[in-house]
């Protein structure tokens, strides 16, 4: 059996185990252990819940809604030549948008996307036989924006407005030949035309009746002489015509609409 002096040297050691567990004296914490700080994600990129880095999509910004309305009184004149003009109404919508927000006493540019124009059905080249004309426009007939193309008007800060219209007029007709026959209706042909406009708003009216004109810009149409749905293309070769057009528009803006 162990004798008690031999046992001193134990309890020595498990004594300064004992002390050295203790807080530091004047209040001291135990260590604390370090954080792990999460290395930056590169530029571009964030980090997501799951705690992985994501490529940062820029948001969109908005787009207010502008829908021009065709008032009556709205016409384009087409001069074919030879003394012959023919004047023609137009009614229809002009749908568009502003990209990002709208600020006072800045100029403001709509982005226009698409149209529903349509001209009315009007006699284009007659002769000396009662109705029907040789050549009339048909109510399939209609004027659209080129999507090709980039169609814009603006607002400018000083109340004027010009526009750049790029259209796509689909061009339907019926036809007669010899007097006395029935006309036919012919396919479709699309003819491209870039119309500038511009105008000026009026503090009587406003955006409500905004009156916009073209000064007269050569306009080359093509018509079908082939019978055919006027739904379908042109099956024959069409025939050209150079003209000079001049539009006259009477038009309403409805922003955010």
């Amino acid at each position: 059996m162990p004798t008690p002096l031999r046992r001193l040297p134990l309890l020595a050691i498990a004594l300064c185990l004992a002390l050295a567990a203790l807080p530091v004296a004047g209040g001291g914490a135990a260590p604390v252990a370090k954080k792990h700080h999460r290395a930056k994600c590169k530029k571009g990129f964030v980090r997501n819940k799951r705690g992985r880095c994501v490529k940062k999509h820029k948001q969109a910004p908005p787009r207010i809604p502008v829908t021009t309305t065709v008032l009556p009184g709205s016409q384009v004149s087409i001069d074919f030549g030879g003394g012959v003009v023919r004047t023609i109404p137009l009614t229809g919508t002009v749908k568009g948008y502003v990209p990002g927000l709208i600020h006072v006493n800045t100029d403001t540019t709509v982005v226009l996307t698409k149209a529903r124009i349509t001209p009315a059905p009007t006699d284009i080249f007659t002769d000396s036989c009662s109705s029907p004309a040789l050549v009339r426009s048909d109510p399939a007939s209609t004027i659209g924006i080129d999507p090709s193309k980039t169609s814009t008007a603006t607002l400018h800060s000083s109340g004027a407005v010009t526009a750049t219209t790029n259209v796509l007029i689909r061009l339907v007709l019926d036809e007669r030949q010899a007097c006395g026959q029935p006309a036919f209706t012919t396919g479709y042909t699309d003819n491209a035309a870039t119309v500038p406009l511009s105008g000026h708003v009026q503090p009587a009216t406003g955006l409500a009746n905004l009156e916009l004109d073209s000064p007269p810009y050569p306009l080359t149409l093509t018509g079908c002489t082939t019978a055919g749905a006027p739904a379908t293309p042109c099956a024959g070769s069409p025939t050209t015509y150079n003209t000079t057009a001049t539009v006259k528009l009477f038009v309403k803006l409805s922003i955010g609409a």
